[in-house]
């Protein structure tokens, strides 16, 4: 039986390094992006009005026009950037709200995935048969700060999947449940001076999902049975408009023994890089080229490549919600086609 089960599931859950996507992503959050952005209009619109200023000075004026200036109060930068909004309060520099209250956010991710292919079976005349996946998960989470710019938080996916064999054989496999839990734990550097701030993620994926030993031979599993710590480095040049990001991650399967023979989930690995670009105060699009190597007993081979063209639109309205849209393509044989999927965070 064909092992489809790791490929059948989105990067940010069949990658334990990249389960949490959505709360420690490297790219900046409409809301992060909002204080810069409002700071970054007003310091335009401040020299726009010197310059006419400037200008307005360097022509004759009546006594009656040059009365009416002088009455006009100068552009003043700081009065204009404090009626902008505070910004993501629980990654500010200081880690708390103002009211020294620490929040508590939560996520809500859903994703489907669509993937086909036709392969021949020689069996025993050689025959075409299709193949067709289908993948449902929802991913909830919540973070919660622990000390200033120390972040920890807990997902948990909810993971549906189907995959159908037409041609030779009309088979549905299907998988249904809870997926394998994380635990990650962020740590993020102060900003530099030249707008560049690192960060490091410790975390550890639960074996909470069915996985290929416990499921009978039409289901497909919905985690991969193996306690899998893993580390993950992240940088950002926190620019406005226009911000860049990157990361690289390493994980490692503990062993286990199942009837008595020894298992080891070999390691896994990967990168991401990418820009967001804020077009204003409530709209932040942003792209990336994600890839990893898989190395999981699940699959056909040790060692599978994967890779994703990522393109997503967040909205933030200024307050504690913001939605996200997200469109993943499938870069190699291994991945799966595409994705789509929608996000919504809320901090309380």
């Amino acid at each position: 039986m064909l092992a489809f089960a790791p490929r059948s599931l989105p990067r940010r859950f069949a990658l334990p390094l990249l389960t949490l996507t959505g709360l420690f992503s490297s790219p900046g959050s409409a809301q992060e992006l909002m204080p810069r952005l409002h700071a970054w209009r007003a310091k335009r619109a401040a020299n726009a009005a010197a310059s006419d200023a400037a200008f307005q000075r360097s022509r004759p004026m009546r006594p009656v026009w040059r009365a009416a200036a002088q009455l006009e109060p100068p552009a003043n930068p700081s009065a204009a950037s404090s009626t902008s909004p505070t910004g993501n309060r629980e990654i500010s520099p200081t880690g708390t709200p103002e009211s020294g209250r620490r929040p508590i956010t939560t996520y809500a991710d859903l994703s489907f995935g669509f993937d086909g292919q036709t392969i021949v079976v020689a069996d025993p005349t050689p025959r075409e048969a299709r193949i067709r996946r289908r993948i449902r998960v929802l991913n909830v989470s919540a973070e919660y700060p622990l000390a200033p710019r120390t972040n920890i938080a807990v997902g948990v996916p909810l993971v549906g999947q189907s995959v159908q064999f037409r041609g030779v054989s009309n088979t549905t496999l299907r998988g249904n449940g809870i997926g394998d839990v994380s635990v990650v734990v962020q740590r993020r550097s102060p900003e530099s001076k030249r707008g560049v701030e690192t960060g490091i993620a410790l975390g550890l994926v639960l074996p909470t999902g069915k996985d290929t030993f416990e499921i009978g031979p039409t289901e497909l599993p919905t985690g991969n049975g193996f306690y899998q710590p893993f580390v993950r480095l992240s940088m950002r040049k926190l620019r406005v408009p226009l911000q860049l990001f990157g990361s690289v991650n390493y994980g490692q399967g503990l062993s286990r023994t199942v009837n008595g023979e020894r298992f080891r989930l070999p390691a896994s690995y990967g990168g991401e890089i990418g820009f967001s670009y804020a077009l204003g105060p409530e709209f932040t699009v942003s792209t990336s080229l994600n890839a990893n190597r898989l190395s999981s007993p699940f699959l056909l081979d040790a060692g599978q490549n994967v890779a994703y063209l990522s393109q997503s639109l967040s909205y933030n309205s200024g307050g504690d919600t913001s939605f996200r849209a997200t469109a993943d393509l499938g870069l190699t044989d291994d991945s799966t086609d595409a994705f789509v999927g929608v996000s919504l965070r809320r901090t309380f």
